[in-house]
């Protein structure tokens, strides 16, 4: 059983705190990508603990999707650069 979440640090920890039992994986969502191809850091230390705590495996959620585009030229742009991309 796998749980996305919205919400902010505290919220998330307290809600897999409270639900971590019933869980597999836990997916803060979401890590947005840069065109660099990092990520756009937020707030989740207290969220990951939780998780950990209650023996759920955190899964990174990565989007390329904003508030004012699907993101479809900002994958392009990572997926087709090998600078960027590389798989192992």
């Amino acid at each position: 059983m796998n749980a996305y979440s919205y919400q902010k640090d505290q919220d998330a920890a307290n809600s897999v705190n409270a639900v971590g039992h019933l869980l597999t994986y836990f997916s803060p969502f979401a890590y947005m990508i840069k065109e660099d191809g990092t990520l756009e850091p937020f707030d989740d230390d207290l969220m990951l603990k939780a998780a950990v705590s209650k023996n759920v495996v955190p899964m990174l959620a990565v989007t390329n999707l904003s508030a004012t585009s699907t993101g479809t030229n900002l994958a392009h742009a990572v997926l087709s650069n090998p600078d960027i991309c590389k798989f192992v």
